[in-house]
């Protein structure tokens, strides 16, 4: 159900005074008030989500991963990427390695077309039915931003060696804070990519998908 933009001002201003406090005091609070059917369920859902937080797969805890890794589930993550293969893609190179995670450039490598995506590969094995279906559930919600300024996902999964991954559109560009360094980009340019970036962040926000690692080093500039 789509809201308006007054609508989710009035989501997001409930949910800010009724997040921190009890079922009882929140229905207390609600007493009264006439809030349209459609404010009142995307209320009620956030308040659903903040109660029983489920954090995504990509997104556990350090401590989480480090004990799945200490269990010795899967193989362990190499050294160097290069050359490996997860399902049909084959790792051409290392973009960025994290804790957690790698991202790498990745090329279609089972003859039935040709595509270079960013292969976003979890270090830890995916360990029984619940992280499996958080996989699952991650991918169904990524599958569903649509919005120029999102990359767009491709494939996702769990590879024969136990390590959950990601395929996104793969974006040949730069970091925005040193895009705009290098292009001496006028203050009309940089207040329209922060609009581009606003936008594509509303755009998740809608959709319940919140970025737990929003930085200029996350956020790319293209050509186009």
């Amino acid at each position: 159900m789509a809201l308006t933009e007054d609508d989710w001002s009035q989501v997001t201003d409930w949910f800010d005074r009724l997040a921190e406090l009890a079922p009882h005091a929140r229905e207390d609070t609600l007493a009264g008030q006439e809030l349209a059917p459609e404010v009142r369920e995307w209320l009620d859902r956030l308040l659903a989500a903040h109660d029983t937080p489920e954090p995504m797969l990509v997104d556990r805890t350090i401590d989480a991963v480090a004990a799945e890794l200490a269990r010795g589930d899967g193989a362990p993550a190499p050294q160097d990427w290069t050359g490996q293969r997860i399902d049909a893609w084959r790792i051409v190179g290392e973009i960025q390695r994290g804790g957690m995670a790698t991202v790498v450039l990745a090329e279609r490598d089972d003859g039935q077309y040709e595509r270079r995506v960013a292969l976003k590969v979890l270090h830890a094995a995916v360990d029984g039915p619940a992280h499996r279906s958080s996989l699952e559930r991650e991918i169904r919600l990524l599958a569903g931003l649509s919005h120029p300024g999102i990359v767009h996902l491709i494939d996702g999964g769990l590879s024969e060696q136990g390590w959950p991954y990601i395929a996104m559109e793969y974006v040949d560009g730069e970091p925005i804070d040193a895009w705009c360094d290098r292009t001496r980009a006028s203050l009309e340019a940089r207040v329209e990519l922060v609009r581009q970036v606003a936008e594509a962040v509303a755009h998740a926000h809608a959709k319940l998908v919140v970025h737990a690692d929003l930085k200029p080093g996350n956020v790319l500039v293209d050509d186009r």
